[in-house]
């Protein structure tokens, strides 16, 4: 066998494992990993702000009526 099919096979390999690890975790915790930001995201320059909290989304109650009374 050539080292080619070595790499090959060991690239294989590593990418079934990882997958393997992420699948179980999701078994046990049952639920997605989260995608919360990271510090890895600043250091390949995805992110311009170092650290943040996560941001809350806050709904806005809205008129939902026909606006016969608005002018009153």
């Amino acid at each position: 066998m050539s080292l080619g099919l070595y790499m090959i096979f060991g690239v294989s390999i590593f990418i079934v494992i990882l997958l393997g690890i992420v699948v179980v975790k999701m078994i046990m915790k049952k639920e997605l990993p989260s995608n919360n930001y990271t510090p890895f995201d600043y250091i390949m320059a995805q992110s311009t702000i170092e650290f943040h909290e996560e941001k809350q989304v806050k709904e806005v109650d809205d008129d939902h009526g026909d606006d016969k009374d608005k002018n009153l």
